[in-house]
């Protein structure tokens, strides 16, 4: 399985220009802790920063700043973990892992915002196949063994 089957194609974003206060209402409104930063309003558009709740925290709450005075350009992070849509999702765990993050900015190979995927996403992902397996595999005993669904458990499997 790879990343381009799990992730959530359609991100939420902002450019760097975008105050904060804006930023912090999206991560509310979209119940995400990441808000990848991006060069232009429309996608494709170069991923340049990434803004977490954290750093809302750390360069914004904690410092009694006007949020509508701080934009993202001023609290982004510019050194951060990602991945592409053809990764492995194993590939994208180990990277959550080593960042210790739960979500991931998705580029294509120019470097543009293409999605983003969260553990939750391969979570969802995995329980939906699980579920499948088990259908499958349901049937195969209801129906004694028929062959056409033989073929849907080795494909489960593989």
């Amino acid at each position: 399985m790879k990343v381009h089957d799990v992730m959530l194609k359609k991100p939420v974003y902002c450019t760097p220009s975008d105050d904060i206060a804006l930023v912090a209402a999206a991560l509310n409104d979209y119940k995400t802790s990441i808000m990848p930063v991006t060069e232009h309003h429309r996608l494709p558009s170069k991923l340049v920063g990434l803004v977490t709740a954290w750093d809302i925290c750390d360069k914004v709450v904690a410092k009694a700043r006007d949020p509508y005075a701080v934009n993202a350009g001023d609290c982004m992070s510019m050194q951060f973990e990602f991945c592409e849509p053809g990764d492995s999702i194993d590939q994208a765990l180990l990277k959550m892992r080593g960042a210790g993050v739960l979500r991931l900015p998705v580029t294509n190979q120019k470097g543009e915002l293409v999605g983003t995927i969260s553990m939750g996403d391969i979570i969802r992902h995995q329980a939906a196949d699980s579920r499948k397996l088990f259908e499958i595999m349901a049937a195969v005993c209801v129906n004694d063994g028929a062959p056409e669904h033989i073929g849907e458990v080795v494909g489960m499997a593989v």
